[in-house]
């Protein structure tokens, strides 16, 4: 069941890597406003995000079939139409499943129009956030929401099921913006050097800046009652793989964190002393939370599938 694990386990990332991208790099084109700098910026990642869009949807509708397969703890279940259809229609994952479709759908058809809209107000000559353009970022953390009603958030029921569904919300909104707004952060950051656009990106960047510190104080927050509500009935275990692997995974979002707090407080302050340095540091050190990032997800898309605690 290795190989079953590892396609499972790559498209719980695929699928994580698609929503957070997604709802991030939405989020942070409404901060941008309804101006020139988001229209341009939309225009080059509209083929991105429907793309990105498309993996997720595929990704999602092979989730079914890999979990069935789980369940029977046979690969051929995921051929089975009975159990499938069992799977999908008589179990919590299931339904949560079917909600996962319905919203990266519709996600597919706002990311495809959104362009247009984007292109819209900007011809009208508008600016600041707009509901508009804050409506696939709203969508976009909709379509999270179905995350959070299966795997270890949905092992508890009454209240401490609600609280732990919506921690788990909060860290999925938190995490998809930090790591999803960092593309258009460095787009912005490039328009940034050019004087015409200058005031429009560093408007964008100190709107990023507010809400990231917003977005790792839930995202720290949400992980730490995540991490208790699902380490403490099973008790801590140094020998456990998962909680080892989430102790990497905690190690890994903390170096992402000096590296943004970096480029804050040291290098986006010294743009006009040294200029040239500084671009390059912030640039450089925002490829290495993308790729840190990415690393969290794989993790996450592995502890989605193991149990908390020592194997019996």
């Amino acid at each position: 069941m290795t190989s079953l694990f590892a396609a499972f386990a790559v498209v719980r990332f695929l699928a994580y890597v698609s929503s957070l991208l997604l709802f991030g790099a939405s989020a942070m084109l409404a901060l941008a406003g309804r101006t020139a700098l988001a229209r341009d910026a939309q225009v080059r990642m509209r083929r991105a995000l429907v793309g990105s869009a498309i993996v997720g949807l595929m990704s999602v509708l092979l989730l079914l079939p890999l979990q069935t397969a789980s369940i029977a703890d046979d690969p051929h279940a995921m051929l089975d139409a009975s159990m499938l259809g069992t799977v999908m229609w008589q179990t919590r994952y299931g339904q949560a499943w079917l909600l996962r479709v319905l919203g990266v759908v519709v996600l597919l058809t706002v990311v495809w129009r959104g362009a247009r809209r984007q292109i819209e107000d900007a011809g009208a000559g508008l600016s600041g956030p707009s509901i508009a353009g804050m409506w696939p970022a709203l969508v976009a953390g909709l379509a999270l929401l179905p995350l959070c009603l299966s795997g270890h958030a949905a092992m508890q029921e009454g209240g401490a099921g609600v609280v732990h569904a919506l921690a788990d919300f909060i860290h999925c909104l938190a995490a998809g913006f930090w790591l999803g707004s960092l593309p258009v952060f460095l787009y912005c950051l490039r328009a940034w050097e050019q004087p015409a656009s200058r005031p429009q990106a560093g408007r964008a960047l100190m709107r990023f800046s507010t809400a990231g510190h917003i977005a790792v104080a839930l995202l720290f927050a949400s992980g730490a009652l995540n991490a208790w509500m699902i380490i403490a009935p099973a008790g801590l275990d140094a020998t456990a793989d998962y909680q080892q692997l989430l102790l990497l995974k905690i190690s890994i979002a903390l170096a992402m964190t000096l590296l943004a707090i970096v480029n804050r407080y040291r290098w986006i302050r010294r743009l006009r002393s040294a200029r040239a340095q500084a671009l390059a540091s912030i640039r450089r050190n925002t490829l290495a939370e993308l790729v840190l990032g990415a690393v969290v997800l794989a993790l996450v898309g592995c502890l989605g599938l193991m149990a908390p605690g020592p194997m019996s």
